[in-house]
C-alpha cells in the first residue's frame, strides 16, 4: 500500500507511512501547539499540507502544490501551522514575500484550510494507536534489530523480557513526550512479536 502523502510504500501499522508521521510529530513540537515553531521548516511538511489542504486558498480553484508562509518569512512570519496555507505553484509565486490584504473568499478558504488541518492532527492525537505506531515503526525495526545482534551473539546472556523492556519506547517519550502510553505498549508487544519471528526463521527449512 502506498503512503496518500508521499507515495512511498507504508507498512501495515497505519494509513501514513513511518516518515511522513515523523515529520508530523516534528511539526507538532513537543506540546501539539499549532504555534510551535516546526523543527526542519516547512519543506518536509509540503506532502502533509497537499493532502490536508487539496485546493490552492489564494485562487481557490488549482491543487495544492506549496505549504505558503501566510505572513511571509522575510515580513517576520514563523514556520508555525497556524501560518500556512495550502498554495498552488502559481498563486504561491506571484504572491513571494509581500503582505497581501486577502478578499473575505481567500480568508475565508484559509480559516476552512487550517481549521481542517487542525482538526486531523487533533484527532490523530485523541485516537492516536496507529498513527503513533506508524512513527514508532522504524524505531521498533531497530529495537529488534538490536536485540537479534544481542541473541545471537550471547543468547545465553539475553533475558528477553530485561532486553524488550530496554529497548522498549519509554526512552523515546523523554523527547516525544506526546507520545501515549497505550502506543508504547502495543510497540513493546510488536517487538517482541517480531523478535520471536526471526529468532523462529530457519533458513534450512
Amino acid at each position: 500500500m502506498a503512503c496518500p502523502l508521499c507515495g512511498r510504500d507504508r507498512r501495515e501499522l497505519a494509513d501514513w507511512c513511518s516518515s511522513c508521521t515523523f515529520y508530523v510529530v516534528e511539526a507538532l513540537g513537543v506540546d501539539g501547539s499549532f504555534s510551535t515553531p516546526i523543527r526542519y521548516g516547512t519543506t518536509r511538511i509540503s506532502p502533509i499540507v497537499r493532502y490536508l489542504a487539496p485546493r490552492c486558498y489564494l485562487c481557490g480553484e488549482a491543487p495544492t502544490e506549496h505549504a505558503d508562509h501566510v505572513v511571509s518569512k522575510a515580513l517576520g512570519g514563523t514556520d508555525t501551522w497556524d501560518n500556512l496555507g495550502g498554495a498552488c505553484a502559481a498563486c504561491n509565486g506571484t504572491k513571494g514575500d509581500r503582505a497581501l490584504v486577502f478578499s473575505d473568499e481567500q480568508a475565508a478558504r484559509l480559516a476552512e484550510q487550517q481549521a481542517a488541518i487542525r482538526a486531523v492532527l487533533d484527532g490523530l492525537l485523541r485516537e492516536p494507536d496507529p498513527f503513533w505506531l506508524a512513527f514508532l515503526d522504524d524505531q521498533i525495526d531497530l529495537a529488534v534489530d538490536e536485540l537479534a545482534s544481542d541473541w545471537l551473539d550471547q543468547p545465553e546472556y539475553v533475558d528477553l523480557d530485561d532486553a524488550i523492556l530496554a529497548l522498549s519506547v519509554d526512552s523515546l517519550r523523554q523527547h516525544y513526550p506526546l507520545i501515549p502510553r497505550s502506543a508504547s505498549d502495543i510497540a513493546h508487544q510488536e517487538v517482541l512479536a517480531r523478535f520471536r519471528r526471526l529468532a523462529a526463521y530457519d533458513p534450512e527449512s
